[in-house]
């Protein structure tokens, strides 16, 4: 079929679809401009439907795109339609973001950067704050399993996102600035740890018990709660940086929020959690802050951190922000005033090479939440003789661990499991199996066999564990520590590579160094099972040491300097 018929054939689907969405298609503006229509269907159709139907619709469009040049002409002159209706400012962002066609400079840098300053003048902090986390917004989508489609030019417009992104910072620390709102740091000196009121904020948990994060700021508000028991410990999910957009839509609903209220009151009694939905404003957030007075804010890293409410905490109310990194990967990007390490590599990276002051390196209290539900997906185990080794990784990082593998490690795989028959490798958390059957043809016949099995998320983590017989964390990957130290819990043998997030919690005999290593204490693991017992039995004792005198007074210290520090290192 050539181009025009194809064409036509869709042109004659968005009158369909026009019409159904009250739009009339015989308007004279429409009979002279085809791209007219196109576009005021698009967001007419967002405007009125839920987001997985408007991503379906969008997927006919983005095809219809890739395919033909007179359609993303006919698009790309009328893009500015797409403020004529009644859509967020971040979803019309998201929408000329997707239909830009041009070849050079998209339409939405410029008329982006206007509205930023025009944002600034204004002091509106929530619109600069929500442009800002847009980049994330778009990218996160993309990277997820919920999307096999890309979008049209997407490393052109993400360079031209990222300049909007970072040029919306720039406004929001001048409004801080220029505003008067550095006040001065002397008034934390000679603050009493014992009774501090701390807050623990986050701009998302994804709306499950056995969520990583959630179980990281639950051990962390524990192992305070140890150190100073008067210590009150509020939790802040901010809602940054999930804004109102197509590509991150809805954030809970009633019945999440109220299992987090409820978890939380279970720390520090009732009244304790706040959550800042996506049609609250940030003043809202402020305004709780000076409510509660706090002496401490923790802001948690990573892909849910809460950067402007951060800068706000620390510009605006004086109060000192420590950084808490979820994992080896997170960067620090906002003025903090300490920083709590959970391994020795983030406590190394920060405390040696950048030179920051008020690092502290400290082990957690590790307990894990998870549901009693029995594991029931599929049948881990074909056989009461096969020895079942997993990993948990989300992120789809599964796939680029594998795609990360050399000639030679491939090779070793394949022959460790062509000489151990009994053994079977679970690795937990990948969406996009298909991209792990490409990499080689002997890998795709162990996923075949089943003696690879690739799966995608699961929600009851304990029912899993309980059909498993060692967890291994990946070589060269710093994440999936929540679910090891899930495993701890649970009292399952534990493999940890040694820069891996949860490696404080390893003793160093069952850390590796290696792939080849990696094998080797799997293979340790499944013949000898003093091997597995050692393993619990050592665990726990590492375990216990987080509750000893030595831990505690490692608590308190950090927090006492915390509460009376007076100067930020970034």
């Amino acid at each position: 079929m050539n181009e025009m018929p194809k064409n036509i054939l869709f042109f004659k689907f968005i009158c369909v679809t026009a019409s159904s969405l009250g739009i009339d298609y015989n308007e004279v503006i429409y009979k002279k401009r085809k791209g007219a229509l196109i576009v005021d269907t698009i967001t007419k159709f967002l405007e009125v439907n839920n987001r997985e139907s408007f991503l379906l619709f969008l997927n006919i469009i983005r095809q219809m795109m890739f395919e033909s040049r007179e359609i993303r002409k006919w698009i790309n002159n009328n893009l500015q339609r797409i403020e004529n209706n009644n859509l967020n400012e971040i979803d019309v962002l998201s929408l000329y973001v997707e239909l830009d066609a041009s070849l050079d400079e998209p339409l939405f840098y410029s008329l982006y950067l206007k509205k930023i300053k025009e944002m600034a003048e204004k002091g509106d902090i929530q619109r600069l704050s929500d442009i800002y986390n847009f980049l994330w917004g778009v990218s996160r989508y993309e990277n997820s399993h919920k999307s096999e489609i890309t979008i049209f030019g997407k490393d052109r417009k993400f360079f031209y996102l990222k300049k909007i992104s970072l040029f919306a910072l720039e406004e929001i620390e001048n409004y801080l600035l220029n505003n008067n709102l550095m006040t001065n740091k002397d008034g934390f000196k000679n603050k009493d740890a014992n009774d501090c009121t701390i807050v623990i904020g986050i701009g998302f948990i994804p709306g499950h018990i056995e969520a990583t994060h959630l179980n990281y700021i639950y051990n962390i508000s524990m192992s305070i709660k140890q150190a100073f028991a008067n210590s009150k410990i509020y939790l802040a999910i901010t809602g940054e940086p999930v804004v109102n957009s197509v590509y991150t839509g809805l954030a809970y609903n009633e019945k999440v929020i109220l299992d987090f209220k409820n978890l939380w009151s279970e720390v520090n009694g009732d009244e304790s959690f706040i959550y800042i939905n996506r049609k609250s404003r940030i003043n809202d957030f402020s305004e709780w802050i000076s409510t509660i007075s706090p002496d401490l804010f923790f802001s948690v890293g990573g892909v849910f951190k809460t950067e402007v409410c951060s800068r706000i905490v620390y510009s605006v109310h004086n109060i000192p922000v420590i950084f808490l990194p979820a994992s080896n990967s997170n960067k620090l990007s906002f003025p903090v005033n300490g920083v709590l390490a959970a391994n020795e590599e983030i406590y190394q990276e920060l405390s040696n090479q950048n030179k920051i002051r008020n690092c502290f390196l400290l082990r957690p209290y590790n307990r894990t939440l998870l549901n009693d539900e029995p594991f029931s997906d599929f049948n881990i185990r074909t056989s009461i003789k096969e020895f079942v080794a997993v990993t948990v990784l989300n992120s789809n990082r599964i796939a680029k661990w594998f795609e990360s593998l050399n000639v030679q490690e491939i090779q070793s795989l394949v022959e460790f499991l062509d000489s151990h028959k009994e053994i079977k490798l679970l690795f937990v958390g990948e969406t996009n199996p298909e991209r792990i059957h490409c990499i080689d043809e002997r890998i795709k016949s162990l996923i075949l066999q089943e003696r690879i099995i690739i799966v995608g998320q699961v929600k009851n983590l304990r029912g899993l564990y309980k059909n498993v017989d060692v967890v291994f964390s990946l070589p060269g990957v710093t994440g999936g520590g929540g679910a090891i130290k899930a495993a701890l819990y649970d009292e399952i043998p534990c493999i940890c590579w040694y820069r891996n997030d949860a490696c404080l919690h390893i003793p160093k005999v069952y850390q590796y160094n290696d792939f080849e290593s990696l094998l080797s204490n799997i293979v340790q693991a499944n013949a000898d099972p003093l091997y597995r017992e050692n393993n619990v039995r050592n665990c726990n004792e590492l375990k216990e040491k987080v509750k000893n005198e030595e831990s505690i007074s490692a608590w308190q210290n950090a927090i006492s300097v915390w509460v009376q520090s007076n100067s930020s290192f970034l």
